[in-house]
């Protein structure tokens, strides 16, 4: 049985933000013990290849899950253009933007 007041090292605890998770946030942004998210996204087919698909991405990180309540919510909307076959998405093409600031996030698969 571990000791639970030993705080957890910090390569091991769950993180937000990046390309898929809270885009508009660099990648391992935010870090903590407890961490929710959520994620909307429609995509809309304007051509047979092409999506447009706006987003938001929310959540927050605490200590402890208790807390999750009381942080400060992180929300990063944001638009896609999604490159597609009728099973597939080749690749993507997101802008968000958060607290932070704005980031462009160029990737070749799906973001979940």
């Amino acid at each position: 049985v571990g000791n639970t007041d030993t705080p957890t090292p910090f390569y091991l605890q769950p993180t937000l933000g990046g390309s898929e998770i809270l885009r508009g946030f660099g990648s391992y942004r935010l870090r903590d013990d407890a961490v929710w998210t959520a994620t909307a996204e429609y995509r809309w087919h304007v051509q047979r290849w092409v999506d447009v698909a706006p987003f938001v991405d929310v959540g927050a990180v605490a200590g402890r899950f208790g807390a999750l309540h009381d942080v400060r919510l992180a929300v990063t909307p944001g638009i896609g253009i999604r490159a597609r076959t009728n099973e597939h998405v080749l690749g993507r093409l997101d802008f968000a933007s958060g607290r932070d600031g704005q980031r462009l996030i160029i990737t070749l698969s799906a973001p979940f």
